[in-house]
């Protein structure tokens, strides 16, 4: 047992930072035996110093992930069980996007993202609840091959197939019949990621550019005085203001307007127009 000066005291529990900088509660308690008024003092004056301690330690937080932000991020994604990897963006020429709360990551992972800051790592498990979810078997079911002909499919075990709109794997195929599994390849998987950080985009017109480009669409963006202009094809431009235009506004504060810089139809050249005025003639002529 710790003796200061002769004190007995039971006191402060001092909010201390862990190796990561995240707060950790660990009580510090001494005792001893007053017997001066001296001592009383300075147990005041600890006190007092733990105190400010605290206040520093919660002033000194970390600019964690949050909700809506646009990050940039690394990481390994492998199934406990098997250690088998079932993602890796090394594989990919730029790290992975998504937007924290937006869906575009598992639970689980936008839990951990969310003690993480720019440049961190680690390594975590993610459960089926927080993962791809539980795996069903009523999501298991037999198909007559008579279906995939109708639809010139040649069901083979292990590639994917859209039924009724929704994708699923093949399992297995035999006489006449072939069985499908609806759930997630991942669904009912303990996972393990190991995750970086790598940074947090700021700039609005390239969080517009990487948030339309990770739903394939072909435009390109610019951005001043609040205005995202957009460049796309008159074709696009209906079917990009229902799925974007709104969303980007509501994502991105700083965008108060959306606008269109359409692209004009490419233009024939002479020999095309050569080649297309034989075709015309015999359509009049018909």
């Amino acid at each position: 047992m710790p003796v200061v000066y002769g004190v007995t005291a039971r006191f402060v529990a001092c909010f201390l930072p862990d190796s990561v900088g995240n707060p950790l509660y660990q009580p510090v308690c001494i005792r001893a035996r007053l017997r001066t008024t001296q001592v009383t003092s300075i147990c005041l004056h600890k006190t007092y110093i733990t105190a400010s301690f605290i206040n520093q330690a919660l002033s000194n937080k970390r600019e964690t992930m949050k909700n809506g932000d646009f990050i940039e991020i690394s990481y390994v994604g492998k199934i406990a069980l098997t250690d088998e990897v079932f993602d890796d963006t090394s594989k990919s020429k730029s790290p992975a996007f998504a937007v924290m709360g937006q869906k575009m990551l598992p639970v689980g992972v936008e839990k951990q993202l969310e003690l993480m800051e720019v440049g961190d790592e680690r390594e975590f498990p993610v459960s089926p609840d927080e993962g791809f979810g539980k795996r069903f078997p009523q999501l298991v079911r037999i198909i007559p091959m008579r279906d995939f002909i109708k639809q010139n499919i040649n069901p083979v075990p292990g590639i994917f197939v859209t039924i009724d709109g929704r994708q699923a794997k093949v399992q297995s195929v035999s006489a006449g019949r072939v069985r499908v599994d609806f759930n997630h390849p991942l669904a009912g998987r303990e996972l393990i990621y190991m995750m970086k950080v790598v940074r947090k985009l700021t700039e609005p017109a390239e969080m517009a550019q990487k948030f339309i480009d990770h739903f394939g669409f072909p435009v390109r963006c610019s951005f001043a005085d609040g205005k995202l202009t957009v460049k796309l094809t008159e074709q696009m431009k209906n079917l990009f203001e229902k799925m974007f235009s709104e969303k980007l506004k509501h994502l991105i504060p700083e965008i108060k307007e959306v606008v269109f810089d359409l692209e004009k139809g490419e233009k024939k050249t002479d020999e095309e127009k050569h080649d297309a005025a034989p075709a015309e003639t015999e359509n009049k002529n018909a």
